[in-house]
């Protein structure tokens, strides 16, 4: 494997990228769908992404609840 110029981690076909925010750069957008059960507020969203290529980056690394 060579190096890349860029820093990209997650190239592969089902790699994720995990963040309390994530920032994106696309082309295009479908949905959001909401997802997360049936009732209730909190539930989440969905969306696809298109682009040549979409990028995603973490602006908030996850935080640690527990230590």
């Amino acid at each position: 494997m060579t190096a890349s110029p860029e820093p990209f981690l997650g190239v592969a076909i089902g790699d994720l990228v995990k963040g309390e925010r994530l920032v994106c750069e696309f082309r295009k957008m479908r949905g959001p769908w909401l997802v997360g059960g049936a009732t209730g507020r909190h539930r989440g969203q969905r969306a696809v992404l298109e682009g040549l290529p979409a990028i995603a980056a973490i602006e908030r690394p996850v935080r640690l609840l527990r230590p």
